[in-house]
């Protein structure tokens, strides 16, 4: 699909088309992928799995329509360890695993099916009609590590270099928006995942998606939180220069232990058109497991820490004398 994305995901290794089943590659999942301080990003883990079908079937343009369902359990997976992945075709259907080298419970599971038709879901998103210029004073920035995949400020290697903001509508509902295609220098971070026809990789779409929802559970619970599951639509094709907008929302909550937590969010990705008109390009649902761990690790990492407590403040938490 894209001989950068090939590059940035498998490095010096060049994977010729094949045909025998399953496609297997060994590869280390090393600080470029990192997410959380220390654990590789899902979006990127997602999108190994989306470029080795696309090598499979020696394709350069993806296919569409297409769902994703990705499922996170078993091994775990840390920065530097190796990695295993294998690809199965079916009937319209590709199933993928990626394994702890030397652990064959999986760490995630994924399928991707090509759809004849997949519906349109309903938004819900709050700013139809208005350019995303419209709503900028009204948006709460929110804080970011120094080296995720996503929302990393100071990487020494390509990422997607997202920024991530909170809208509270008027009845009190809590949005982030991750707004892509407003800026030039998208053109050097975001836009450079492209697959060989312009068109922008489903890696960094599944990345934004899951770091946009995940953002949104947090606004419910004022915890940090690993993906569980994840299932996006994707309708149709972006194209490289492209304006659109990923979007996140938290939906419920189950538990009030964080060590017992899960929260789940509902997002997409709207396209703009003609500088106005929101058009659904994707449409996601997911779960997420709280782990306090990682809760301490926002209070400590994020940048900058007056965005950290503030958006700390708005998602309910108290703060300590400390912070």
């Amino acid at each position: 699909m894209s001989s950068f994305v090939e590059h940035f995901l498998f490095g010096d290794v060049f994977l010729k088309p094949v045909v025998s089943s399953p496609l297997t590659v060994h590869l280390c999942m090393d600080d470029r992928f990192e997410g959380w301080k220390g654990i590789p990003h899902g979006g990127v883990s997602m999108g190994i799995i989306v470029e080795l079908v696309s090598i499979f079937l020696s394709c350069k343009k993806w296919i569409y329509p297409w769902r994703g369902e990705f499922r996170w359990g078993g091994a775990r997976l840390t920065t530097g360890d190796w990695a295993r992945v294998e690809i199965s075709p079916g009937d319209r259907v590709f199933e993928g695993h990626i394994y702890a080298e030397g652990n064959d419970d999986p760490y995630l599971t994924g399928s991707i099916h090509f759809l004849k038709d997949i519906p349109s879901s309903e938004t819900g998103i709050y700013f139809n009609g208005f350019t995303f210029g419209d709503l900028e004073s009204s948006l709460l920035p929110l804080p970011y590590y120094a080296n995720c995949f996503v929302c990393g400020e100071k990487r020494k290697a390509p990422g997607l270099h997202r920024r991530f903001y909170c809208f509270v509508s008027p009845e009190g509902r809590k949005q982030v928006y991750c707004p892509v295609g407003f800026n030039e220098k998208d053109m050097e971070n975001f836009f450079l995942f492209r697959s060989g026809e312009g068109e922008v990789h489903p890696l960094a779409l599944l990345a934004a998606v899951d770091e946009t929802m995940a953002w949104g559970g947090f606004l419910c619970v004022a915890q940090g939180a690993v993906t569980v599951r994840l299932q996006v639509d994707f309708f149709r094709p972006l194209t490289v220069g492209d304006e659109f907008v990923v979007w996140g929302q938290g939906e419920r909550v189950r538990g009030k232990n964080p060590e017992r937590m899960f929260f789940w969010s509902s997002g997409g990705v709207l396209a703009f058109k003609n500088g106005r008109i929101l058009e659904p390009v994707a449409f996601a649902t997911g779960q997420w497991m709280v782990v306090p761990e990682l809760t301490i690790q926002m209070k400590n990492e994020l940048q900058p820490s007056t965005w950290m407590q503030d958006v700390f403040r708005l998602a309910g938490a108290p703060l300590d004398d400390g912070w």
